[in-house]
């Protein structure tokens, strides 16, 4: 099942059943979660325990990498343009 929206008793019973069943992946999914994938039911529980233990998302994490309008636009490079600039940086020109 693709794009599985989870509903707050689902997050529920998933947390309870890792407290009953360890990180029995397997079993979780199979007796809770049908007609979930094994992988589905894994990444949504260590997503939830981020949550809890207020550790940001990793896609967070690259936000503050991305400063909008601090990035100058390329321009497109001319002939001898580099070498040009790399003389002029090193006092040769």
């Amino acid at each position: 099942m693709r794009n599985h929206k989870w509903e707050a008793s689902e997050k529920a019973t998933l947390m309870y059943a890792v407290q009953a069943h360890g990180l029995q992946w397997r079993d979780i999914q199979g007796t809770y979660f049908p007609a979930l994938s094994q992988a589905q039911v894994k990444f949504k529980y260590y997503y939830l325990k981020r949550q809890q233990d207020n550790k940001p998302n990793r896609c967070d994490d690259m936000r503050g990498f991305v400063v909008d309008g601090a990035a100058e636009k390329r321009q497109p490079c001319r002939k001898g343009a580099l070498l040009s600039e790399l003389l002029r940086i090193m006092g040769a020109e």
